[in-house]
């Protein structure tokens, strides 16, 4: 597939526009799949180049490819025009805060929250931004969506805590936090019977959570 050459924001527009028209025609529509039913068959299921293209571009022009991204300027300029861009999810349920979270862009999750982004929305999994940003350990997005209320008890489909995350992974600091924040969600477990600390073998970060458990404020 050739790349796509930058062009003008108009440009754009018009040409997801035609793009759109295109795929929606009548006489783009499939012809009808013999012997089988065509709504149960595989290429009814798979999206096609063009819708494939239509959606990347969509994408490309999001807020939440800039949060994504951590272009920062780009995202100021995209809520001053309107705010209603920080909370569309895609597909997956991701809100751009779900992405500057997760990739540690601490300026976006900033610019986000300020706009006022939802600080515990939820992923089809059920994930937070906060769990997103301790599974990569971004302590200091943490603290901004900490300071924001997030839920630092909030579990996901998994029953997983944003603690849980983070000790997983092994990022010792962002446990560290996580405990301070929210003593008990050490005695949390998940589906499967796990507290946090069963997620890990670090000394330190057990001993972290040993201390917790045993002296909750």
């Amino acid at each position: 597939m050739y790349a796509l050459k930058q062009s003008k924001p108009h440009q754009s527009h018009q040409l997801i526009t035609a793009v759109r028209l295109l795929v929606t025609s009548p006489q783009y529509a499939p012809m009808a799949c013999e012997p089988c039913a065509h709504e149960a068959c595989a290429c009814h299921k798979r999206p096609s180049g063009l819708e494939q293209s239509v959606a990347e571009l969509d994408f490309a022009r999001s807020a939440s490819n800039a949060a994504r991204s951590g272009d920062a300027p780009r995202l100021e300029r995209m809520l001053a025009r309107s705010r209603c861009c920080v909370g569309p999810a895609d597909a997956s349920g991701y809100t751009p805060l779900h992405y500057a979270a997760r990739g540690g862009h601490a300026p976006c999750v900033e610019l986000l929250l300020r706009a006022g982004a939802c600080v515990d929305a939820r992923t089809s999994g059920g994930a937070t931004p906060l769990h997103r940003a301790a599974f990569t350990g971004e302590v200091r997005v943490c603290v901004l969506l900490l300071l924001a209320k997030a839920d630092a008890r909030a579990q996901d489909s998994d029953g997983e805590t944003p603690l849980h995350k983070a000790a997983s992974q092994h990022h010792e600091s962002t446990v560290r936090l996580l405990c301070q924040a929210c003593p008990d969600a050490v005695l949390l477990r998940d589906k499967q019977g796990r507290q946090p600390s069963d997620l890990t073998s670090e000394a330190s970060l057990l001993e972290a959570m040993r201390c917790m458990r045993d002296n909750p404020r």
